[in-house]
C-alpha cells in the first residue's frame, strides 16, 4: 500500500475499522533479544487500533489473526488520557505459546491532548530526572490505577503508543524496566520526552523509538538554554526510501531530518495546530503525513517484505 496522505489519517485515526492485515507471519514474541521487526509491526498496529473509541468491544473491528482480551482500560476524562491492558496470544524465544500483557497508550486525540502536549515545562520525575510537563500530568493521572493492574499481573510485558501515548509509554517504561517480567518498550512518533538524566537511565534497555522518516512530532520539543530535552533508548530511523537504519545518534537523525524536510511555505502553520485543521484543502506535508499512525504500520510493514 503507498502512504496515506489524507488529513483523516492523522486527526482521525479511530475512524479506522480494518486491522492487522500484515504481512509477517509470526507472531509477538517475548524474550527475544534486540529490535524484532515482526514485534514492531504487532505493536504498532496496536498503537492505532486504541484510537479506535469502542476497540476493546471487539464489535465493529476486522482484527483478522490478532487475538486479544481486554483486562484493564483506564480513561481519565480530565487529562483526556486512555491506556489499556491486553492480553495477548504470543510465543517465547523456542517458538512455545507464551501469552504477554500489552499496556498501550492512546496518542493525542483532541484539544485537552494538545493543551498537554504544549506544556513544555520540566518537572521532576521519580528520582530520575526532568521530564515534560504536561506528559507527566496526563501519566500521573492514570499512574495509580496503572499500577493497581501491574502488581496483580505475572505476564511479560511489553509498552507500547503513538505520538502522545508514546510518550506516556516512555514514561512508564522508566518505572517498570527493571522488573523481571518487562520485555520492551517500541514507540513510534514519539516527542522528546525528559532532560539528559532521565534519558540517559535508558542506556543498554529494550526501548526502541522507531521514527518514520520525517515526522515532525519527533523533531519537538527543542532544548533551549534553560529547558534540555533529550530522546529516549534505540532509535530505529524509516528513511524516505522505506529502509530501516539502526541505531543512529539523535544529532544524525536530525541532520537527516533537516536535510529532507520539504517546504511548508503553502501551509499556514498556526492552521495547522489548530481547531480549524479538517478545513484545510488537500494533502497532508509530507512532515504530517510521516506521524500518521497508518504510515507507520505500512513503513514497518513493507520493510518486513524486504526480508
Amino acid at each position: 500500500m503507498q502512504q496515506d496522505t489524507s488529513w483523516k489519517a492523522l486527526s482521525k485515526p479511530g475512524e479506522a475499522t480494518e486491522y492487522f492485515d500484515l504481512h509477517t507471519n509470526k507472531p509477538l514474541q517475548c524474550g527475544v533479544s534486540g529490535f524484532n521487526l515482526s514485534n514492531a509491526c504487532w505493536l504498532a498496529e496496536i498503537s492505532r487500533l486504541i484510537y479506535q473509541p469502542d476497540f476493546h468491544l471487539n464489535e465493529k473491528n476486522n482484527l483478522r489473526r490478532f487475538e486479544y482480551k481486554a483486562i484493564g482500560f483506564i480513561n481519565k476524562a480530565e487529562t483526556s488520557t486512555h491506556v489499556s491492558l491486553l492480553k495477548v496470544k504470543a510465543i517465547n524465544s523456542e517458538g512455545f505459546p507464551q501469552p504477554c500483557l500489552v499496556v498501550a497508550f492512546r496518542g493525542t486525540d483532541d484539544l485537552v491532548d494538545w493543551n498537554n502536549n504544549i506544556k513544555s515545562m520540566q518537572t521532576p520525575f521519580h528520582d530520575r530526572g526532568l521530564v515534560h510537563a504536561g506528559f507527566n500530568i496526563a501519566y500521573e493521572s492514570v499512574r495509580e490505577e496503572l499500577f493497581f493492574y501491574l502488581d496483580d499481573l505475572t505476564l511479560p510485558i511489553f509498552i507500547t503508543g503513538h505520538s502522545l501515548g508514546a510518550a506516556l509509554a516512555t514514561l512508564l517504561t522508566a518505572e517498570v524496566m527493571d522488573r523481571p517480567k518487562f520485555d520492551s518498550c517500541y514507540t513510534f512518533g514519539s516527542p522528546r520526552v525528559g532532560d539528559a538524566a532521565f534519558a540517559n537511565t535508558f542506556t543498554d534497555k529494550p526501548i526502541y523509538r522507531v521514527i518514520n522518516n520525517c515526522d515532525i512530532a519527533t523533531t519537538v520539543p527543542i532544548s533551549v538554554p534553560s529547558i534540555d530535552y533529550r530522546h529516549c533508548g534505540t532509535t530505529q530511523l524509516l528513511n524516505n526510501m522505506g529502509i530501516l537504519i539502526e541505531g543512529l545518534s539523535e544529532e544524525d537523525v536530525l541532520s537527516y531530518q533537516k536535510n529532507k524536510m520539504l517546504n511548508l511555505k503553502e501551509y499556514d502553520l498556526s492552521d495547522l495546530f489548530s481547531k480549524s485543521i479538517m478545513n484545510i484543502k488537500g494533502k497532508l506535508p509530507p512532515v504530517l503525513a510521516d506521524h500518521a499512525p497508518i504510515n507507520y504500520v505500512l513503513a514497518l510493514e513493507n520493510q518486513t517484505k524486504m526480508e
